[in-house]
């Protein structure tokens, strides 16, 4: 049996790596779930697994559901014109799709985008395919350094931060009365008095 070892990287934090090994003969939905262990990022988001060429070009997309489309766009081409168009690229599930179907060049890129409503991108590369070592387990992570930063591993905490920025704002209306609200517009110079003697004199004209 042979091991895939990929290095994970990403643009969003500078020195960061994760060096994991994986059977040649495990799914992508093996790799994603201890991907996600390894980032320590949370398992209730969706994720993308991308076949591309040495040129980060899409050519495959392998989903963790199935999205009930056949088929995906890429718009990295361009047509003759020099606009560009959208080639549509193959689709699968990753508890259906085996590694050693999917790695056909000995560096293979793969991008891995997780979460889509607050996307991190992944670049993938092999490294090597080894003879796999008995009695140990895989997937496993070889090298780990740097880490996510926190807004990236869960967007929750930004919705409580806006959360509790509101209860502040609530609780400090409620400190407020009218003659705050005018001495704050009129500057101070808020005289309800003469306002009053202003109208009267209207109604009297």
């Amino acid at each position: 049996m042979y091991s895939y070892k990929f290095r994970v990287t990403t643009e969003e934090v500078e020195d960061f790596v994760r060096d994991i090994e994986v059977l040649s003969n495990q799914t992508f939905e093996q790799f994603h779930y201890f991907i996600m262990e390894s980032l320590e990022i949370s398992q209730s988001e969706l994720a993308s697994f991308f076949i591309c060429d040495q040129k980060w070009r899409k050519k495959q997309e392998i989903t963790l559901i199935d999205m009930g489309v056949e088929d995906v766009q890429d718009d990295s081409d361009e047509d003759d014109d020099g606009l560009k168009v959208s080639p549509k690229i193959p689709c699968f599930v990753m508890k259906d799709a085996v590694l050693n179907q999917f790695m056909d060049d000995p560096h293979q890129k793969i991008l891995y985008e997780y979460n889509y409503t607050n996307p991190i991108i992944f670049e993938i590369e092999l490294l090597r395919t080894t003879q796999s070592i008995q009695r140990i387990e895989y997937p496993r992570c070889t090298q780990l350094v740097g880490k996510l930063p926190d807004n990236k591993n869960n967007i929750f905490p930004i919705i409580g931060e806006i959360s509790d920025d509101l209860d502040i704002m609530a609780d400090f209306g409620d400190d407020l009365d009218e003659s705050d609200f005018d001495n704050e517009v009129y500057d101070n110079d808020f005289d309800t008095d003469q306002i009053s003697e202003d109208l009267s004199i209207d109604d009297k004209l």
